[in-house]
């Protein structure tokens, strides 16, 4: 009762085990393949080119999860021939989940960027009527001045009126001058104020286009973050193909009739050899059955009144037996000496009525104790 019940409580650990064992694998496979089916389709521009591409992906991903659990327990010919395969089927499903890992995080980074690139405010530039540079204008300053300087060497004359009017309007042009070049300096400190706003929104949407964990890892790794994007999105894709892989093979492994529990079998118990007796003391052993075998015969029993049953114990039992076969291994002596019995297999079987393996025994045994039995019989000439 025992046996059954923890045999019971065994075979629901197993079926809990290969319920779970499904659900884990179905679930990774048709995450690959939701992730084979995007990937694939933006590879293609027209629907004829996506649907190869996703039937490629469908297929090439169903053989990369299910060969190992389709060669198990097929001949190594077989394995070998399908093992270079499955390698090759795990490297481009690993190919197709990268991609579509890769250009997930892309999409979600530009989205970022865009985002930040909202939030943040660039100065517009001021509104300049003048165009002109500030070498030019330092070079009419300087022309401006070198005729002041001209007016205040000569000497007016008769036209000193003229020569004053000239010397205001080349002071008025330098003053105007002056002024151009105080704006044409606000103008290049707002370009530059505004520059640098840009090169800050730049920096920071560059910055939201990486994932913030694969930019802290290739700070502290000292690498590239392309290429910790790249690492990261092939060891996610083969992560999902590993699971998938591993919990077919279970269920495989698992599946019904794959393992049958043993049984230990159970001897037969015996009942202990009954001998009967009368009320002289003539003892005669009755028989021998198995404690689970029915009595189908009255031999078994010993029904008279005045007799009494006891059980004899095994050491007992077997003695008996060893002196019954002495007896019967005698009796074939006398009977093979008298002429009535052949020395062979089948006219001992005959002759005692007991089985092949009884009779080689019988005859093993006669052959060790009389060899005289044995020899061939020399004929006289």
């Amino acid at each position: 009762m025992a046996h059954l019940v923890l045999q019971k409580q065994s075979d629901n650990s197993a079926a809990s085990g290969r319920i779970f064992s499904v659900c884990l694998a179905v679930a990774a496979t048709l995450t690959s393949l939701f992730i084979t089916v995007i990937a694939s389709e933006e590879r293609g521009a027209t629907w004829a080119e996506k649907a190869v591409w996703v039937a490629t992906g469908v297929v090439i991903l169903l053989a990369a999860h299910l060969l190992p659990a389709l060669t198990k327990g097929a001949r190594m010919s077989v394995k070998g021939m399908a093992l270079p395969i499955w390698i090759a089927a795990l490297l481009a499903t690993g190919y197709t989940h990268a991609t579509f890992f890769l250009n997930a995080q892309g999409r979600v980074g530009e989205q970022r960027a865009s985002d930040v690139g909202a939030t943040m405010s660039v100065p517009a530039l001021p509104s300049v009527h003048s165009l002109r540079s500030r070498t030019k204008i330092a070079a009419d300053v300087a022309t401006t001045l070198r005729n002041l300087a001209l007016l205040d060497i000569g000497r007016c004359g008769a036209n000193c009126g003229a020569v004053n009017a000239r010397r205001k309007a080349l002071s008025a042009r330098l003053e105007a001058l002056r002024i151009e070049d105080a704006e044409a300096v606000r103008a290049e400190k707002a370009a530059d104020a505004r520059m640098a706003a840009v090169d800050r929104s730049q920096k920071a949407q560059d910055n939201a286009r990486v994932d913030p964990f694969v930019a802290n890892l290739a700070a502290v790794l000292r690498l590239r973050t392309d290429l910790i994007s790249l690492i990261m999105a092939i060891v996610l894709g083969w992560l999902v193909d590993a699971v998938a892989v591993v919990s077919w093979a279970s269920v495989a492994r698992s599946r019904p009739g794959a393992v049958v529990p043993e049984i230990a079998p159970q001897a037969p118990v015996a009942a202990p050899v009954l001998r009967t007796c009368d009320v002289s003391g003539a003892a005669a052993v009755v028989g021998q059955a198995a404690a689970n075998e029915p009595l189908l015969h009255e031999e078994f029993v010993a029904p008279s009144i005045g007799e009494c049953e006891f059980p004899v114990e095994p050491a007992v039992a077997a003695a008996t037996a060893q002196e019954e076969e002495l007896a019967s291994l005698a009796d074939l002596a006398v009977a093979i000496r008298a002429g009535r019995v052949k020395s062979t297999l089948s006219s001992i079987r005959a002759h005692l009525g007991c089985t092949d393996g009884a009779a080689m025994a019988l005859r093993r045994r006669l052959a060790e104790e009389h060899p005289d039995l044995f020899r061939p019989v020399s004929r006289l000439c």
